[in-house]
């Protein structure tokens, strides 16, 4: 038996609803559902597992660069020395991560300029970590007198003051070989300075993102005047 169910529009007149339109209308719902469900998964599967692999990569090399940090306070060239190899592999890794992601988005119009932008801040890093390299091998050879660890289980005295202290007895022994690390400091500012920062957002999950790109394009804009 076929029920009929009579539906009452806003302006009073009806319309029937039978057990067939009711199934029409049920297999219509299911499609958008299963539409739904289908654009679920390829926003996982395309967008947000390939974002937290590159976000995991990114936190590896946040955490290098909180260590660098702490290296250059500690005046350890050995563990500066390592940390700056660790850095170079984790930016290989997180291009690797990108592109085995992420080539999807390198020709879509919304998306390729942010594709670009990350081949600038893997190129800057890069540039950073020469930089560095240049600057360990310009500061070695005063570096045990300054009272530096350069040895794996030699110690020297660590803190703030101290480490300011050895920095500024060994910059002036140092400062008239600089030039080639600042043309790398220079070619970063360079890399840099193609990201256009304002389609970035201010914030993005708590982190600082269109602050910390001005910041670094400002910070480097000059700084090939100190080259030769």
């Amino acid at each position: 038996m076929q029920y009929t169910q009579f539906i009452t529009k806003k302006d009073g007149s009806t319309f029937k609803l039978d057990d067939s339109t009711k199934k029409k209308l049920g297999i219509g719902s299911l499609i958008v559902l299963v539409i739904l469900g289908l654009l679920g998964l390829l926003l996982f599967f395309f967008v947000i597992k390939p974002f937290y692999a590159v976000k995991s990569v990114a936190d590896e090399l946040k955490a290098d660069s909180r260590d660098l940090q702490q290296a250059l306070i500690d005046r350890d060239i050995v563990k500066f020395n390592e940390l700056l190899e660790e850095t170079d592999q984790d930016l290989d890794k997180l291009l690797q991560v990108r592109n085995n992601n992420f080539g999807w988005a390198k020709t879509l119009p919304m998306t390729r300029e942010y594709y670009s932008d990350f081949d600038h801040f893997v190129a800057a890093g890069k540039h950073g970590v020469n930089a560095g390299r240049k600057f360990g091998g310009l500061i070695a050879p005063f570096a045990d007198a300054a009272g530096f660890k350069v040895a794996k289980f030699s110690e020297n005295s660590s803190g703030l003051a101290e480490a300011f202290a050895g920095w500024i007895g060994i910059m002036p022994q140092v400062a008239e070989n600089m030039d080639g690390m600042i043309a790398d400091v220079a070619a970063l500012g360079d890399e840099m300075q193609k990201v256009n920062a304002s389609k970035y957002p201010d914030y993005f999950m708590g982190q600082p993102i269109k602050p910390v790109i001005e910041a670094t394009q400002g910070a480097l804009s000059q700084a090939d005047d100190y080259g030769p």
